[in-house]
């Protein structure tokens, strides 16, 4: 998204989030031999986030100033069924 303040300054925002719930492994053939009989995979449910902002001053047509700040955020989550929070 670009928003022009005025004829020499401008901004732009981007960003974006992405959702993933996966299936997780097991370490040995004894946890996953127990999965089989009681239905108790992990899940991991991970959250990744990216905000940019950019702000150009134009000084002069061929002179200008630009700044920029990011955002980058990540979450996981191991998700147990049949464990109550």
């Amino acid at each position: 998204m670009v928003y022009d303040l005025s004829t020499h300054l401008k901004f732009r925002l981007t960003g974006s989030f992405s959702n993933d719930l996966r299936r997780g492994g097991f370490a040995n053939f004894r946890q996953a031999l127990s999965n089989i009989f009681w239905k108790r995979e992990r899940l991991y449910r991970t959250n990744r986030a990216m905000l940019s902002l950019k702000a150009t001053h134009l000084l002069s047509p061929k002179t200008f100033l630009r700044g920029q700040s990011e955002l980058v955020d990540a979450v996981v989550q191991v998700v147990r069924p049949g464990v109550w929070r």
